[in-house]
């Protein structure tokens, strides 16, 4: 589009010029005759098979006409100015003309250019253009998928190797050997993340582990405390807001001052008490957790039969009354 402009504003200068030569010719003393006589007088300003040339009386007649085109007399308005404008048909072109007096009558130059060899030029132009830009759009294609295959590639060996990681393997680690900079500081971070799930997976599988062998033993946390052959009694009592629940055995009663501790985490009472069970002390502290998230308390004493020789221990816990106890676990 550029290109046209620049063309189309060129030939219209050059059809002004050629108006101004032939106003020059007429108004040195050179008639209409005498240029019809001597045609090399005009002929350098056209010299070629694209441009065109008339002078018309004030009837329209034709006086000079150089018209390798073949096309009609053009009807056009008289005018003191230059006009230019645009000729459509078979054959277009482009046409300047104005109307100026020679010996007290009007004549109307017009002076032309056909438009098929700037629009076969402009045509053959536009397609070296997209056939540039076809190419060099192929070629720039090619360029970026080369480049981002290359560039890319450390990252998809980092991925690769990140989607070998999984829960069994997490001391896999990502190797950013010989990789480019961002992508090394990519994979340490990555496996300093990896570093610390390892780390927290490992602290949860370890309190996984312990929290289900305190949840395996409770029943065992009651039998074993209990005198062989003496029941372990769990009664409960519903109120309309609340829900107790007591465990109870018979066995060796825990000191009065141990009470207030049993309930804290890790902590064992006399550790003959344990025997080869292995306690990690955490099974009424997990009972007492779960009570208050459910809005309860839990509480132990001495029952009153603890001062007998059939002494225990009894534990006892309230929920609010819309929550069903999840664990029972006995003293």
């Amino acid at each position: 589009h550029s290109l046209h402009r620049e063309i189309a504003w060129r030939d219209d200068q050059m059809l002004r010029g050629r108006l101004e030569r032939m106003e020059a010719l007429l108004d040195d003393g050179e008639s209409v005759t005498a240029l019809r006589e001597r045609p090399q007088l005009y002929a350098n300003m056209l010299g070629n098979r694209d441009s065109l040339l008339w002078i018309l009386d004030p009837r329209g007649e034709v006086l000079i006409e150089v018209n390798p085109g073949n096309l009609a007399v053009p009807t056009l308005p008289a005018s003191r100015e230059v006009r230019l404008d645009d000729v459509a048909g078979a054959v277009p072109a482009r046409l300047a003309w104005q109307t100026l007096e020679q010996d007290g009558r009007p004549l109307t130059l017009v002076a032309g250019k056909l438009l098929d060899e700037r629009r076969q030029m402009l045509s053959a132009y536009r397609l070296r253009l997209w056939l540039a830009l076809a190419t060099g759009a192929l070629l720039a294609f090619l360029l970026g998928w080369g480049v981002s295959r290359r560039g890319l590639g450390p990252l998809r060996r980092l991925a690769e190797q990140a989607n070998r990681i999984d829960v069994r393997h997490l001391d896999r680690r990502l190797n950013d050997a010989g990789e480019t900079e961002e992508i090394g500081a990519l994979s340490l971070g990555l496996n300093r993340m990896l570093e610390r799930l390892e780390e927290g997976f490992f602290q949860l599988s370890r309190y996984s582990a312990d929290m289900a062998h305190e949840l395996r033993t409770p029943l065992a946390n009651a039998r074993r405390h209990g005198r062989r052959g003496t029941p372990i009694r769990f009664d409960t009592l519903t109120t309309p807001e609340r829900v107790a629940l007591r465990v109870q055995n018979q066995g060796e009663p825990i000191a009065p001052e141990e009470l207030a501790l049993v309930f804290e985490r890790f902590y064992r009472c006399d550790p003959a008490r344990t025997g080869a069970v292995g306690s990690g002390g955490l099974g009424l502290a997990i009972v007492r957790s779960i009570a208050q998230w459910h809005g309860g308390e839990v509480g132990v004493e001495i029952s009153a039969e603890g001062q007998s020789r059939r002494g225990g221990t009894t534990t006892t816990g309230t929920w609010e009354r819309l929550i069903t106890p999840l664990v029972i676990l006995p003293a």
